[in-house]
């Protein structure tokens, strides 16, 4: 039982190693440690992983390796290969069928908005940032065959350097483009603009050439634009370029590394120092590794691992390095931890403190306590060697059936004729008994064809590849619906299996990965559009504040019978709405999973999330909006009884003074009729009589809107023409009477006058 922690290592009495490691130390613990991990992998591990490759392949070497007999069949069956390729799109539909492989849960209320950003952006980083869908398919297609499928995620600060040409730049252009911190030149040129000159010259008169010393210049100059932001790198392992010692059973259990291959250029582009005349790490070659010339045979190279010199350029030479990561007490301190330890030969390019080892791994079918599982290529190799042994058989019988060995008497047949087979050709022999068959091959197929049948039986049995994943079997009509989907879904039940080991004990891990990344070393904020906004992301903000669980959905053949689980689900979800049990965003939920499962990847664009909607204005209280609705009606009538009264007033105030107007033309039309006025004349004087009283009313300030009154004019007044007479008396004809009582002289005008 381990003594419990109080105080340091002097209060417990511990005596830790004081020293601290030199290189000698580095190198003589990883040189034990990568000298036992290459015995392990290069030993037993690899010639089975190799055997797996060949299978998976269909190369008649090894265990399927024809007889030596020639015209015997070569003929290999592929049971390994339609194996793998049938799980690989079950798996591949399973993982990349949405938007997300994995999904963050947050850890408080309040977090979801921050977890769904952290699912967005890790999945952006991993799809588009990187090649991930191809990653997926590399490691799973590896631990498939291969037992393991490895992947390596680390953060890359290197620089990246990218090389710009322009031309023609001006003044003010050229000017700007140096002062972008980021770029440097590398080559520039300067001289006169000519077009400019040919336009000053047509201004002028005068001669282009003689204009260019006078023309603007140009710019011809080539930059080296250095971006150093960082990124995730991920990326996948090859089996034989992977160590781990033979004790541990998972990877952070105990050291691992990985063997690479890497030119001199690009140690010194990553920052490594004194690397001129390094050389590779022998024991760490994998030059005749078995499972890397089996795959490079198709290459037609299988012995073409030597390290390159660069064929004249030394910057191009090639050299093997070890990525070591294991734990130690470098520091002294007594308490050993994990470091990273890059070497080639006798070098020690790299010695830091870390906070583990960068890789993944996935098994299909793992072995409990041990590391390296099984794949099932290897559940299918004795199916495909049985196999291949019978068709062999039954290719070479038909064969011998067709063209079979015969017997004949020396001397007594024409060999010419004999050994030429051609169809309805004559052999010439001296006697009927010169010529006969031997007795040989099976007329009986049908034991053998049994047998095959067996060995698909049992290969299916295996590995849970059926006829009906495959979507083969000839007599699906003659079976009942629901028995055909019983044995589909039993069939899957190895494929969900697989798929639910790989999310658990792989991809999950590598997403973890690749969050704890962006949290450590994403130093600055990340632009990137999610969900069709561009968004800026703080990944520094996510550090041990979500949780994960894996977001493994459901294969091929499942996607209409989960379409058709949704649309129960949405109805189900309607009819609780109603009664309060459910909401919108529960609705939305479950109808942004089925656009994927119909073909359509954006779900966005087909259904609106409900939170990103303007909230609806509140809900009104039925009593309230009663009232309003009777004060609106009540002012609504009120308004027209004012109108009304406004209208009428307005009438009865016509009437009144269409009634006064004829009251002064009557009166007018008496004292016309009374006095002999002269109709016209009177009608005139009336005019500018009134007109002058409107503008005296005027003038004393009537109040606006006043309706100016005409003139008071009394019996017996009025302006008459000169030469009439008094009232009652007769005119006498070219006499001058007296002015008329009550009525002002004329204007000293006849009747008719001005007209």
């Amino acid at each position: 039982m381990s003594e419990q922690f109080n105080g340091s290592a002097d209060e417990r009495g511990v005596t830790p190693g004081r020293r601290k490691m030199t290189d000698d130390d580095v190198r003589y613990i990883t040189d034990r440690e990568i000298t036992d991990s290459f015995d392990y992998t290069f030993s037993k591990i690899a010639v089975e992983r190799a055997k797996a490759m060949q299978y998976y392949l269909g190369l008649p070497v090894g265990d399927l390796s024809p007889p030596s007999i020639p015209g015997r069949s070569s003929i290999v069956s592929t049971d390994v290969e339609d194996t793998v390729e049938w799980l690989m799109p079950a798996l591949m539909e399973i993982f990349t069928a949405g938007d997300e492989v994995v999904k963050f849960t947050p850890k408080k209320r309040g977090d979801e908005e921050g977890a769904q950003q952290t699912t967005d952006v890790v999945n952006h980083v991993f799809y588009e940032m990187n090649p991930g869908w191809y990653v997926l398919y590399t490691w799973f297609k590896d631990a498939l065959i291969q037992k393991n499928g490895l992947v390596k995620a680390w953060w890359d600060p290197t620089p990246e350097k990218v090389r710009e040409e322009y031309r023609g730049l001006t003044d003010v252009q050229f000017t700007m483009l140096m002062q972008d911190e980021n770029v440097e030149p590398v080559e520039h040129s300067e001289y006169p603009d000519p077009h400019a000159a040919e336009i000053m010259a047509a201004q002028t008169g005068l001669p282009a050439q003689a204009m260019l010393e006078h023309a603007p210049m140009l710019h011809d100059v080539v930059v080296v634009r250095t971006e150093s932001v960082g990124k995730v790198c991920v990326e996948n392992v090859p089996p034989e370029e992977f160590l781990i010692s033979r004790t541990a059973k998972r990877i952070g259990d105990g050291s691992c590394g990985h063997r690479v291959k890497r030119t001199i250029s690009y140690l010194r582009e990553r920052g490594y120092k004194n690397v001129d005349d390094i050389t590779s790490d022998d024991f760490a070659n994998p030059t005749m590794n078995q499972e890397a010339i089996v795959r490079r045979s198709l290459e037609d190279a299988p012995y073409g691992f030597e390290d390159s010199d660069g064929e004249g350029d030394p910057s191009m030479r090639e050299v093997w390095l070890t990525e070591w990561y294991t734990q130690m007490d470098y520091d002294g301190d007594g308490i050993a931890e994990w470091r990273k330890i890059v070497r080639s030969g006798n070098a020690i390019l790299e010695n830091v403190e870390c906070d583990g080892p960068p890789f993944v791994s996935l098994c299909a079918v793992p072995i409990p306590h041990l590391f390296f599982g099984r794949s099932p290529a290897e559940q299918s190799m004795q199916t495909q060697r049985l196999k291949t042994t019978v068709i062999r058989g039954l290719v070479d019988n038909m064969a011998m059936q067709i063209n079979g060995r015969v017997w004949a008497l020396e001397n007594q047949v024409n060999m010419d004729d004999l050994l030429t087979n051609r169809p309805g050709g004559v052999v010439r022999v001296k006697s009927s008994n010169a010529v006969g068959s031997l007795q040989q091959g099976m007329t009986d197929s049908m034991g053998a064809y049994q047998l095959l049948e067996y060995a698909d039986e049992m290969k299916q049995n295996r590995t849970g590849v059926t006829k009906y994943t495959q979507g083969s079997d000839a007599d699906t009509l003659n079976k009942t619906a629901a028995g055909l989907n019983n044995i589909t879904q039993r069939a899957d039940m190895r494929v969900k299996l697989i798929a639910r080991m790989f999310a658990e004990t792989g991809v999950k891990d590598l997403f973890k990965l690749i969050q704890k990344l962006l949290s450590q070393y994403q130093d600055r904020t990340m632009t990137v559009k999610l969900r069709g906004e561009w968004v800026d992301v703080d990944p520094r903000a996510w550090k041990n504040q979500y949780n994960m669980t894996a977001n493994v959905g459901l294969g091929t053949g499942d996607k209409s019978l989960l379409i058709q689980h949704l649309m129960t689900l949405g109805q189900a979800q309607t009819q609780a709405m109603q009664i309060g049990v459910a909401t919108p965003q529960n609705v939305y939920s479950a109808l942004k999973k089925l656009p994927p499962l119909l073909g359509f990847k954006d779900a966005e664009e087909f259904f609106t999330d409900p939170s990103q909607q303007p909230p609806a204005p509140p809900k009104e209280d039925p009593d309230r909006a009663k009232i309003k609705l009777q004060h609106e009606t009540d002012m609504a009538e009120l308004q027209m009884k004012q109108q009304t009264m406004l209208m009428q007033n307005q009438a009865e105030a016509a009437r009144a003074r269409e009634k006064l107007e004829a009251e002064i033309a009557l009166q007018r039309e008496e004292l016309l009729l009374k006095y002999g006025l002269h109709p016209m004349q009177e009608g005139i004087t009336f005019l500018r009589t009134y007109q002058s009283t409107q503008e005296a009313l005027n003038g004393q300030g009537n109040p606006p809107g006043a309706q100016p009154t005409g003139p008071a004019i009394a019996p017996g007044a009025g302006e008459g023409p000169q030469g009439i007479g008094a009232a009652g008396e007769p005119a006498v004809a070219g006499g001058n009477p007296a002015d008329a009582a009550g009525i002002p002289g004329g204007m000293d005008q006849q009747p008719g006058a001005g007209f």
